[in-house]
Formats: C-alpha cells, structure tokens, sequence
C-alpha cells in the first residue's frame, strides 16, 4: 500500500537517523540493499571511467592486506582501469535492437499523435529525443545498474500558490511537460512494487547548523499512484524533521517509475535484479588484480640489473678513513660513528662518471689496473611476466564468451572454429542472449512513451505502437559479404540473395538517413539487384527477352538516376515511396527512349 503522509515522514526521519549513525555501517534500508550497493559498486570499476583520483581500494585492500603505505600508494597512482573495453563491446552488443533496421515505431496521423511525435523527439531535456535516451543511454546504465529506475515528471512543479498560500488553479487544457530521470538504485531507500518509490536526491538543504553554502539536509521524491511529492528536511541538525511539498498530481493509476531491470532473482518474496554483466565481474576483477601485479613486477623485476665492481671507498673525515662505509672518530672526548656520506654507507664507491661512462683504474708500477670485464648485466626471469599476461589474456577471453562478445579474428584463412554451423551455433547462443535484454528494453520504451503520453494529454492519448525486433542482425559486412558470395555460388534463389543483400546494406548506412533511403529505394526498385552482368545480358538478347533495356539502364545507373532527382527536389525523400519508385522507374525508361535499339545475339 501507498504511504500515508505520516509514514512517509516517520521513514524520512527513520533514513536521517541510519544516515547520521555512521558506526554501523552502511545503513540497510531494506533487506535487499546492501546487495544492490555492493552489485553497483563491483561493476562500476568495469563500466564507468573514474574521475582522477578515484581507486577502488576495496578491491586491492582485501587481496593486499600485508601491503605498505608506500606500496599502496604506487599501486593507486599507477591504476589503470583496462576492463573498460569489455564493457564497451557489450554495450554495442546491447544496442543492437534499437538500431533502425531492427525495430519501428507507429505514430499515427491524428494532430495530437503528430505533436506527441514531435515532443518526444526535441523536447525532452538533457537527452534531446526519447529514441536518442534510448538508444545511448538505457544499454549503458542497464547494464551498470539492474535496479536502477526511470522516473517521469514534468521538470519543475506545476502546482503554485498565491500570496494567501491558496493554490492556484491549473486550467484544464495546460500541456504538461513530462522529462526523463533516471535515479541509481543506491538512491532508492524505500519501494514497494506497483505501491510507491522514495528516492534520495543529490541536492540538499541548508539546517541550522549547516557551514553557509554547505547544506546537509535530505531531499527525497516521493512516487506513488497518484501524486509526486517532494519531502524536505529542515530544522537543526541532528533533529530530522520533514516538509512534504505537493509536486504534481498525474492521476494515472500507477506510479510513473520502472526499473531499468536484469536478470531476475526472488529474495524473500520480493523481485530483485541483476545485471547480466555481474556474471563476469569476478573475472575482471582478477584481471585488475593481475594487470596492476603485473605493472609492479615490471617496475621492480622487468629490467636488467647492472653489476659491475666498485673502488673501495677512502674518503676521510675528522682523520678517520671509511671503514666499510662506517666512520669511527673522536670529537669533543666522545666517539661518533656515522655512515660515511661519500658512499652512503656501502664501502664501495661507483667506477662510473657522471654521464655514466665506465672509468678504468690504469696500471702503475705499485698497482695493477681493473680489466676490462668488470661490468655484467642479470635479467631477471620473465616466467611471472609471462604467467600474469596469460591470466589477463585468459579470464579477458572468457568474461568475453560469457557475455558472448566476438573477438576480432585477423586471420585469412578461417579455422576450423569458423565453420557456418559453428558460426550459426553462436548466432543462436548470442540471440538467445540478447533477447531478454532486448524485451526489457522495449518494455522500458512503451514505458515512457505511454507515460509522458498521459501526463501530457490525459484520457485523449493514443498511445503509438512499437514493433520490437524478432530477430536481430548479429554479422558483421565482412561475413555478410561471404554469406552472399556462398549464397550466388550455391545457386539459392534471387529472394535470398536479395534479402542478403538488403542486410549489408542496412548494416553499412543504418545511421546516414539520406544514403540509407537511397539504397533502400534502388534496392526496392531494382529486380536484376542479384544478377550477375553476364545474366543480364543473356536477357536482353533473343527475340523472347526477358529483360527490358530500361531495367538494365536503371541497374547500371540507379544512384546517378537518384543524385539527379535529390538536386532537382530536395524534398524527394519526403513524398510518398511508391511516388520515389515511379520516379526513378520514369527517368530510367527516358534514359532507354534516347538510346537507339540494337539486337545483341548471343
């Protein structure tokens, strides 16, 4: 059930209390928390680049305990977060169902599903558009955050006052201006599912007590049904009290909250979620554990020690020569004994300049001279090296097949992993993967379409339709282009080389919206798109032809026959498709009408 107003206060003074009592830790505000924390945190050295001078000293601390100061301190300075690739991969991996060719989103033509389209694809701050939060944002922090959540509300509250602390009525036909919030789920403090969510915000506010301009009091929105309310602390420190402010009635009969979710788990009968990257996070931990042991194995071990024999030191002071870097002398009736400056206690003294040339001791007639061969150089064993980048190399490729992420393979000749069924085995693991992945993400966008939809327009909102993908495009142009190469050699029908072909075109130029449309028009219009030019010509010849000369004409010179209609109207791409084909079909066939006839036997 909802809050009551007295219970949302009585659990914001609850939380200000947890907080301040810090001797316990980190407070546990419901059952799950502490799990979410620690979840949030493991993967956050792998997903999210560090500001400078953050480390995660937990990590180190636990596996180092013997550690000095000194040690720590190099290890820290030096870190570097070399897992950060993985996560990127899966991220595009991840992203794969938003891109164009692999969903669509009907909007319908009505005024008001015109300007809702129009809203959601410029109005909405911070992300620009509802696709471009989507497509950029959702994959990155799901994958961080499994229990994270996306809010909606308007950005500042609607509801004021007048000077007699009346509200001030809304007029019935104001649009609202609904936004888009995502809160990590280390801000959740208190939800219950379908029912209510209470999130700490970042901002504060100022208490008695507080330094001027540094304010420590809690901030929390509150979620529930039917409203939004702020609540705000004030009053002393160390004496919680709240204010609940009204934010904004919405009256849509859920609360306008989802989780950004993962891979679901029931713990004491209540959903909890997991990102699919947690599976790997012990991986790459040992891979940030072994990659900074192999950088100070490398600093202390990795080089060439030079060895070479040193002159007995003689230097002399208070009358006392050096003693095997020890001085022995007699000042002011009591002994001193000191290390000697010149060698810095080690009795011998360097045979080499200041630039770093060897000097040799010449003979005399009282002395023999050093040799030569007086200099030697010991290499360390590199065994360690070599078994440390071996497990950086190891646990890097199996966190990689978990998350069932390709790696680039440079070699020409494919091994005998690369089979097509090996390859269409992964394909199906990989699909069956993203798929869940894929389902949350779209159940997230229908989500907030619908949401900002009746905020904005009430009971009179159409929602528009998305058609998620089925199947997912998971080959790369290089492997398309050897699909349909295969596909041509083994005779498949033209609809399957077509089809193929349509795949690599999408692949290449789903994101340039003009080169897009372009190739999906000559693509559509061109029926000889599969044939080879010997087939071509065989049927334009005979007295039974069956190609025409237009359609020749248009396969050789379709994108010439385009670039002349886009300079003639650069509204082109704008008409109706059907219009675009009859188009380029017309100034194919005057293209033909201008070329005199010519019967080719063949």
């Amino acid at each position: 059930m909802p809050l009551s107003p007295d219970q949302l206060i009585n659990k914001a003074v609850q939380i200000a209390k947890l907080q301040r009592d810090t001797r316990k830790g980190l407070p546990n505000y419901y059952h799950t928390y502490k799990k979410i924390f620690d979840n949030y945190n493991q993967l956050r050295v792998h997903t999210s680049k560090f500001r400078k001078g953050e480390y995660p000293a937990e990590l180190f601390a636990s596996r180092s305990p013997n550690e000095t100061e000194q040690e720590r301190k190099w290890r820290q300075d030096n870190f570097k977060q070399v897992t950060l690739p993985v996560f990127e991969d899966y991220r595009i991996l991840t992203t794969k169902p938003l891109q164009e060719n692999n969903f669509s989103i009907e909007y319908g033509t009505e005024d008001q599903q015109i300007e809702f389209k129009e809203y959601v694809e410029n109005d909405i701050k911070n992300y620009g558009s509802v696709q471009h939060f989507m497509k950029s944002i959702v994959p990155t922090i799901k994958g961080q955050d499994a229990c994270g959540v996306v809010a909606i509300r308007p950005d500042k509250s609607p509801i004021q006052f007048n000077d007699e602390g009346d509200q001030i009525e809304i007029p019935d036909d104001q649009l609202f201006e609904p936004q888009i919030f995502y809160y990590k789920g280390i801000q959740v403090l208190g939800f219950e599912e379908d029912e209510f969510y209470l999130i700490l915000k970042s901002e504060k506010t100022q208490l008695q007590g507080d330094k001027p301009g540094q304010p420590t009091g809690l901030v929390f929105e509150y979620y529930d049904r039917e409203m939004i309310w702020r609540v705000e602390q004030f009053g002393k420190i160390g004496e919680p009290q709240f204010n609940l402010v009204p934010f904004f009635v919405h009256n849509l009969g859920y609360v306008p909250v989802i989780r950004l979710q993962g891979i679901p788990e029931v713990i004491d009968n209540e959903l909890f979620f997991v990102s699919p990257y947690s599976s790997v996070a012990d991986l790459l931990d040992d891979v940030l554990l072994d990659s900074s042991n192999l950088k100070a194995s490398k600093a202390n071990s990795a080089y060439p020690i030079k060895v070479m024999e040193g002159d007995k030191c003689e230097f002399q002071k208070e009358g006392t020569v050096c003693d095997s870097g020890t001085l022995r002398y007699i000042k002011d009736g009591n002994e001193v004994v000191e290390n000697c400056p010149a060698c810095k206690g080690n009795g011998l003294i360097a045979r080499t300049s200041p630039t770093g040339t060897l000097l040799l001791k010449p003979t005399t007639a009282t002395e023999e001279g050093t040799t030569a061969n007086t200099v030697k150089f010991v290499s360390p064993d590199a065994d360690i090296l070599k078994f440390l980048r071996e497990e950086i190399a190891e646990n890097i490729a199996a966190a990689r097949s978990m998350m069932h992420l390709k790696v680039s393979n440079t070699n020409v000749q494919p091994s005998e992993k690369d089979t097509a069924i090996a390859q269409r085995l992964d394909q199906k693991a990989q699909f069956s993967f993203i798929k869940p992945i894929s389902d949350q993400i779209f159940q997230i966008y229908q989500f907030v379409l619908d949401t900002i939809g009746l905020m904005r327009y009430g009971d009179d909102f159409v929602s528009p339709t998305i058609n998620p993908p089925i199947t997912f495009d998971f080959l790369t142009e290089g492997e398309l282009i050897q699909t349909i190469e295969l596909a041509k050699e083994a005779g498949l029908a033209p609809v399957i080389i077509n089809t193929l072909v349509h795949r690599f075109v999408n692949s290449l130029f789903f994101n340039e919206r003009d080169t897009a449309q372009a190739i999906k028009l000559i693509l559509e219009t061109d029926r000889l798109i599969s044939k080879t030019n010997e087939e071509i010509m065989l049927g334009l010849s005979g007295s039974r032809p069956t190609v025409q000369a237009w359609e020749a004409i248009l396969h050789d010179s379709g994108t010439a026959f385009v670039n002349q209609l886009v300079r003639e109207n650069e509204n082109f791409f704008d008409q109706e498709f059907e219009v675009q084909q009859e188009q380029l079909i017309e100034r194919a066939k005057l293209k033909a009408s201008e070329i005199p006839t010519v019967t080719i036997n063949v």
